[in-house]
């Protein structure tokens, strides 16, 4: 199997369709084609609220900014999770203190 593939999406079920219809069409065009492969093989990396509900109303496993860097934590492959989160905020990212204060305990800093 092909590490990359380009392809696009299938035809969103009826069902589906009204949870996107407000998301920007990245967003929703990212949906759409997640929704062409079998959940298990499926983890999306969304930042907006608005997409990562959509994505979880129509069953697509999502995850953000946080979520990608408490994995790569519990890999091994960051030492810290906070700065790298501190510095993305000092970048312009907008991160409220809520989340920050969620990532620091779940990444137990």
């Amino acid at each position: 199997q092909q590490f990359l593939q380009v392809r696009a999406p299938d035809p969103v079920p009826p069902g589906s369709a009204a949870a996107l219809l407000a998301l920007d069409d990245g967003e929703r065009q990212a949906i759409e084609l997640a929704l062409g492969f079998p959940m298990t093989d499926v983890l999306l990396l969304l930042a907006d609220h608005a997409g990562r509900t959509a994505a979880r109303v129509v069953n697509v496993p999502v995850t953000g900014t946080v979520g990608i860097l408490l994995r790569a934590k519990e890999l091994q492959l960051i030492p810290q999770v906070m700065p790298l989160l501190q510095q993305i905020r000092e970048n312009g990212y907008w991160l409220s203190d809520e989340l920050m204060d969620v990532a620091r305990r779940l990444a137990h800093e």
